[in-house]
């Protein structure tokens, strides 16, 4: 009976040695998930506030870009009025040529007959 005992207590304690030999396995096997759960969340962290971090870029690049448009726009308008106010003065400054030629043609006109007046005079005395 003594034996008996001893062989079922011997075989408890090797039962009991195996269970805590897996509960040892267990609880090393949930400490690495849990390790590699923490790395995954602060990975996941980590790519959030880069992701984060590149919408904010984005966003100063597009904000930069519409500024930019604008800007373009407002000096392609600036420009054609400059463009328009050029040509105009253009056409100004040929009308002014065009009247003064004119001008110098009716002074050459005027002197001609001027000294041919005096010319005649000249001989007529």
């Amino acid at each position: 009976r003594l034996g008996g005992a001893e062989a079922a207590a011997l075989q408890s304690s090797e039962e009991l040695s195996k269970l805590q030999t897996e509960n040892d396995a267990l609880v090393e096997e949930l400490d690495s998930i849990a390790k590699a759960f923490d790395e995954s969340q602060e990975q996941n962290a980590k790519l959030l506030k880069t992701v984060e971090l590149k919408e904010e870029a984005a966003t100063r690049l597009m904000q930069d870009r519409l500024r930019h448009d604008r800007s373009t726009s407002l000096l392609t308008a600036e420009l054609e009025a400059l463009r328009e106010r050029t040509a105009a003065a253009e056409r100004l400054v040929e009308r002014d040529a065009e009247h003064k030629a004119a001008l110098e043609k009716e002074l050459r006109t005027a002197r001609d007959t001027a000294s041919k007046q005096e010319e005649a005079q000249r001989h007529a005395a």
